[in-house]
């Protein structure tokens, strides 16, 4: 079996927090863009970036048909969108981690797939009240 050159698995980010391919908002770049009702039956489209629309056809010979797309000039700005920075696990799934899948891991990865929490675990909140009742909860001891 041969392996594939184009499938290479590439780190993107370190444990420590240093991000090497960051994720930028697009959402928030895009929001005021509007959307194009019934795209799933068009087949032709063309851009125009000077009047912020575009001109869609069912098939080549339709009538095309203009639709704006935008009212926000801010799209058309090259800034790009503000970098995304991960949150990072919650406390809970932390010592969930290190309670309940650390043991299935080698030992020469246990420090850093399932490193010890810093912090001590929160309970949980269930309808039943503080402390979750499901032998599997991450709160458990």
């Amino acid at each position: 079996m041969s392996t594939s050159k184009l499938l290479i698995a590439e780190p993107v980010g370190y444990e420590n927090g240093e991000i090497l391919v960051p994720c930028y908002d697009w959402q928030s770049k895009f929001q005021g863009m509007g959307k194009v009702t019934g795209i799933k039956k068009y087949h032709h489209f063309i851009f125009d970036s000077k009047t912020s629309s575009v001109t869609v056809k069912e098939f080549v010979s339709s009538e095309q048909v203009e639709l704006s797309i935008t009212t926000d000039s801010s799209i058309h700005s090259s800034d790009m969108p503000p970098v995304m920075v991960p949150a990072g696990l919650t406390v809970q799934r932390q010592h969930y981690l290190f309670d309940m899948i650390r043991p299935c891991v080698s030992d020469e990865f246990k420090n850093t797939v399932c490193p010890k929490p810093k912090e001590d675990k929160e309970p949980c909140f269930t309808s039943k009240g503080w402390g979750c009742h499901r032998a599997s909860c991450c709160c458990r001891n």
